[in-house]
């Protein structure tokens, strides 16, 4: 064994040893046991009712596939949502429907031409509402062009990069009316998990499933200051249930506790490199946040999460919005407790010598709900609509209009402009709104500290002298999904990413020589909402993508690693 081999073996252990001083919880985020004083849904199983793939690309030669396995005997509705890097505005949306113990996966890749928005593409049989044509459908700009534009760029170099959120919105279950066959009753009146079942491999009619989730023309959609009334939450498609839990022909509420399972893999066959990792499971999202689940499924709290996949009626649900129902995010903050973290520990290395480097992946999955405040803009993820599940907010200009200033334009604000109500909608526990700064870009800036070493020295405890060579350094963290570069050279970043943020590992070590070792990124001047989150840092996932590439395709490698957290409150 060589010495870089010894020092790279040595690098747990090195990790586990210096947090072991630091006077915070440091535990791996699924095997993390939950306490009475602690929410429910850390999903410790791996599956769970919502995923989080924190990143995907197609810069670079990368194409990003996610797959997800329906892990029940029930039929799910599974909302697949992508979102761009920046400012976390939607940028594709569609649903597919699962036949119980069904696999479905799909893949992202560029466009055909430069300037070409991302293509998603999938070969899968299961139904899918809208229908993905095979040759894919592009990614699309709307939500933050036009009318929507939120001063950051407009064009589709915005859509290489970004995450994914997958929500089981509905269930059928597998004793439930909607998988029974009614055509012998009224003709062409099937159940919705009946017509998705596959037989022989392929769905009974994914025609008529389609069919099933257009909204009402009636159904409506309110005002600005107005009221939610009758079917206006959800556009009443045929395929959402309206009966009750299980007595109708369509989708009821989500009762299994941790349903689905996915994954994320990135595959760059110029390079001949390839790694994989799983998405943030987070179960039980649906029960209810008030409510204890009843073993291993939810009681009959859990709200219909099911809408049309009609517009403005599939912007819901959304995480923030899944534990109290359609356009209520006051649960919002209980759930960011789930995954609140002071800091994000893992390795680095900027080595010339072996062409091995790394990028780091920092989400804040749902940053958006607090710093994108558009009042009167529907597609941002901070509106007037979502908010009790009951009452649209007024704004203090209409919505016809694209103007704004730099501040939130709602018109109930702190001190300080931002929006005041409901508290868990808040910028806190961010502390700035997404606007154009001073440098003329549009961010919403989170400073971080970084405690870094290479790989021969220990750990440092808050205010107290540390081991050198070890340093530290400030910088900020402008997006929804950022990438950190530690390569020297951008050409040398394993990602290629086109926002990436270079840390200067040797500067902050004080020493050109350092190769490689690991980093505690730290979040500063942050705490959690009194009476809500008590949890000190940042709703944060992610990882570290390592790669090596000097020698050719048949040397080369990709290493994908989950980060390590610490928390305290």
């Amino acid at each position: 064994m060589t010495m870089t081999q010894m020092k790279k073996a040595r690098l747990s252990t090195a990790i586990a040893s210096a947090l072991g001083a630091v006077a915070v919880i440091s535990v791996p985020m699924a095997a993390m046991a939950q306490t009475p004083g602690d929410p429910i849904g850390f999903a410790p199983t791996g599956t769970g009712q919502v995923l989080i793939v924190p990143y995907y690309t197609t810069n670079g030669g990368w194409t990003t596939a996610i797959n997800f396995t329906n892990v029940t005997n029930n039929a799910l509705l599974v909302k697949v949502r992508f979102h761009e890097a920046q400012n976390s505005r939607d940028i594709l949306d569609f649903n597919v429907m699962m036949s119980p113990h069904d696999v479905w996966n799909g893949y992202l890749t560029p466009g055909l031409n430069e300037g070409d928005a991302p293509v998603f593409r999938t070969d899968d049989t299961t139904c899918t509402t809208p229908a993905l044509p095979a040759e894919g459908v592009p990614l699309s700009a709307m939500a933050f062009s036009g009318g929507n534009a939120d001063g950051g760029p407009t064009d589709n170099s915005r859509l290489a990069e970004g995450y994914i959120e997958l929500m089981v919105i509905g269930e059928c279950r597998s004793d439930g009316a909607c998988m029974t066959d009614f055509s012998t009753v009224v003709p062409d009146d099937d159940g919705i998990g009946y017509l998705t079942k596959h037989v022989a491999g392929m769905p009974r009619d994914c025609a008529r499933a389609r069919a099933m989730s257009v909204a009402d023309g009636n159904a409506g959609f309110p005002a600005l200051g107005a009221s939610f009334t009758g079917n206006q939450k959800h556009g009443a498609p045929a395929y959402r249930n309206s009966l009750g839990l299980y007595s109708g022909r369509g989708y009821g509420s989500v009762m299994s506790y941790a349903p689905l399972k996915g994954n994320i893999s990135f595959v760059n066959s110029v390079n001949g490199q390839g790694g994989g990792v799983q998405a943030l499971h987070l179960d039980a999202v649906a029960c209810n946040s008030q409510a204890a689940p009843q073993g291993r499924v939810c009681g009959n709290q859990s709200a219909n999460l099911v809408t049309a996949q009609s517009p403005d009626y599939f912007l819901e649900p959304t995480i923030a919005t899944m534990p109290n129902g359609l356009w209520d995010a006051r649960s919002l903050n209980l759930l960011e407790s789930r995954f609140t973290w002071a800091s994000v520990v893992n390795e680095w290395a900027d080595n010339a010598d072996n062409a091995a480097y790394t990028d780091w992946i920092v989400n804040f999955p749902t940053k958006g709900f607090h710093v994108d405040q558009f009042c009167h803009i529907v597609q941002a993820n901070n509106n007037a609509w979502r908010n009790d599940g009951a009452n649209v907010l007024a704004c203090a200009q209409d919505n016809s209009s694209t103007a704004r200033d730099e501040r939130a334009n709602y018109t109930a604000v702190l001190a300080d402009g931002t929006r005041a109500t409901p508290s868990s909608m808040r910028l806190a526990p961010f502390n700035n709104l997404w606007a154009v700064g001073s440098d003329g870009i549009a961010k919403s800036a989170i400073r971080y500290s970084s405690a870094i070493f290479d790989r021969e020295e220990g750990g440092a405890i808050a205010d107290s002298p540390i081991f050198s060579p070890g340093g530290s350094a400030q910088a900020e963290l402008k997006f929804e999904t950022n990438v950190i570069r530690f390569a020297t050279n951008e050409e040398d970043a394993p990602l290629q990413s086109i926002m990436s943020a270079r840390f200067d590992a040797q500067d902050a070590l004080g020493n050109a020589d350092a190769l490689y070792g690991w980093m505690d990124l730290q979040f500063s001047g942050v705490s959690g909402t009194p009476g809500a989150n008590p949890f000190v840092g940042l709703p944060v996932y992610g990882f570290v993508m390592k790669n090596r590439a000097k020698e050719g395709r048949t040397l080369n490698y990709a290493q994908m690693l989950d980060h390590g957290y610490n928390w305290s409150r």
